[in-house]
């Protein structure tokens, strides 16, 4: 009898760890791919072995030290393997650490970089215009994507965004769907959740971000707080119950412009999410005859978004007046010096070329707004284009910094094989508050920082693997550190924030 029990709840423990492994391995369970570290491996290979062990002790110890065993075996498995997947759905993703962004390996981002209408370009999606972008020293692209353009699938979907990690530049994919219309937020959540679209998300989620939906919501739209939080919750909802875990970036109302809107909820969305991995995007067309005094009113906001704590981007500005699109805007330049120095990210409005509207015929192009003439890197427009690109004291080409994760694929101080130049700098910890080790550095190696206005902070010469930096009188906000090193001739860079 005993024997014929025994058999019975081994019969039992093979149906209940058959249910467990495929229930950790349905997508939104786990990670998309099974290792050492997920739940799933732990139950297949540990099942049979356990199974083994309980049939042993039912034979020769009897019901009652099984179902002891038994219990605390399943216990200790069932919570070792959620912790794991638990730290691994997290840790391998960028995260959001108060209002700034982080990536698995501790350094912070701030985005420098452009919008590009990879969706419309009849040119393999604009796949080649990454090397061109690439070139400015951008560390992200904002990937214009749509659900209803003929060819735009999912396997098209995932090249680009290959194409752009290629070029070692975060990819912040969005849909384009629910522009200025609130009532179109059900296709893009619609869109989002398809099976293959989520398991291409899944697969490139560690190093990309993702923007919901552009603009939903205009001024005619009537949206209130609550629907705001309600809509984007269940979104979030989703996202996460599926497996996507890396930072949602979520949109202004009023055709991406409320920036108070932001203000009043984003600590709701964020406290409901339950990965916590939210950012913030205003989109800064401010036009004075809409907006009064707007370019003191943006300092303003700004440093009050500081002053709360909000994750906030500038997802898109230009350089022009979209109700005079011959006329020049001078908020760039705001932008560009509050945005260094607040450490708030920044991506302009749109590579090009292409910008116009195709909804009347012939097609009425904005030209202006093409920071390109062609999409190459030396098609690069004189007057805002360039300026913001390249020539400004606060520029892409001055300010951005492509992160050690996304350059070298990992949170490695040496890459197996790499020279001197691409040896990782790495500021532990990060953020800080009052001292921080810089590492990765050489008896020998000059090293300064800055802060984001550009001023010096401080400088030194490494006697080492490794220099001590005393941060405690250093204000707020983010800094960078350059270090020079004979015979190379580029600065390896590393990025920083001090917080109070």
């Amino acid at each position: 009898m005993q024997a014929y029990c025994g058999r019975i709840l081994v019969c039992f423990d093979s149906i209940y760890f058959i249910v467990f492994v495929v229930h950790y391995n349905t997508p939104g369970m786990s990670s998309a791919h099974m290792d050492l570290r997920t739940p799933s491996f732990c139950f297949s290979v540990f099942s049979p072995y356990c199974l083994m062990v309980s049939h042993s002790i039912s034979a020769e110890r009897g019901i009652d030290d099984m179902f002891r065993f038994r219990t605390l075996l399943c216990i200790t498995l069932l919570v070792g393997s959620t912790l794991l997947m638990t730290t691994q759905s997290h840790a391998q993703t960028l995260r959001v650490q108060g209002r700034y962004l982080l990536t698995p390996c501790g350094d912070t981002v701030v985005l420098r970089g452009v919008n590009k209408m990879n969706v419309y370009d009849a040119n393999d999606f604009g796949i080649g215009t990454f090397a061109e972008i690439a070139k400015t020293g951008a560390n992200c692209v904002r990937i214009v994507w749509r659900s209803d353009i003929p060819g735009a699938d999912a396997a098209a979907m995932e090249r680009v965004i290959a194409a752009c990690l290629k070029e070692k530049m975060i990819p912040m994919l969005e849909l384009h769907d629910a522009t200025c219309n609130w009532s179109k937020l059900g296709i893009v959540q619609d869109f989002w959740q398809r099976a293959d679209v989520m398991q291409v998300l899944r697969k490139y989620q560690t190093r990309m971000l993702l923007n919901i939906a552009n603009e939903a919501g205009s001024y005619d739209d009537m949206v209130s707080d609550d629907e705001y939080r309600t809509r984007y919750g269940a979104i979030i909802s989703m996202f996460r119950i599926n497996g996507f875990n890396a930072p949602l970036v979520i949109d202004a109302t009023n055709c991406g412009q409320d920036i108070e809107r932001i203000f009043r909820t984003f600590r709701a969305l964020t406290i409901g999410d339950p990965k916590g991995n939210l950012m913030f995007s205003l989109h800064a067309y401010w036009d004075p005859k809409y907006v009064a005094n707007p370019l003191p009113v943006m300092v303003e906001k700004l440093a009050e978004s500081v002053r709360l704590n909000v994750p906030l981007i500038v997802g898109e500005f230009t350089g022009i007046y979209l109700s005079d699109l011959t006329t020049d805007d001078p908020m760039y330049r705001v932008l560009l010096d509050e945005c260094a120095r607040h450490s708030i990210g920044l991506l302009a409005w749109e590579w090009g070329p292409g910008n116009g509207d195709f909804s009347v015929s012939p097609p009425k192009l904005y030209p202006k707004m093409d920071m390109t003439s062609n999409g190459t890197f030396t098609g690069i427009k004189d007057g805002w284009s360039k300026e913001f690109l390249l020539t400004h004291r606060h520029s892409v080409k001055n300010s951005s910094v492509i992160s050690d994760y996304m350059r070298l694929g990992g949170c490695v101080t040496t890459v197996e094989g790499a020279s001197d130049n691409e040896t990782s700098l790495r500021i532990l910890p990060n953020p800080v508050a009052q001292h921080c080790t810089l590492r990765g550095t050489k008896t020998g190696d000059g090293y300064t920082m800055y802060d984001e206005l550009g001023n010096q902070a401080g400088c030194g010469v490494a006697d080492g693997e490794s220099v001590h930096i005393d941060c405690s009188q250093l204000n707020a906000g983010a800094y960078t550190i350059r270090l020079l090193r004979t015979g190379v001739a580029a600065p390896l860079v590393a990025r920083f924030v001090v917080t109070r």
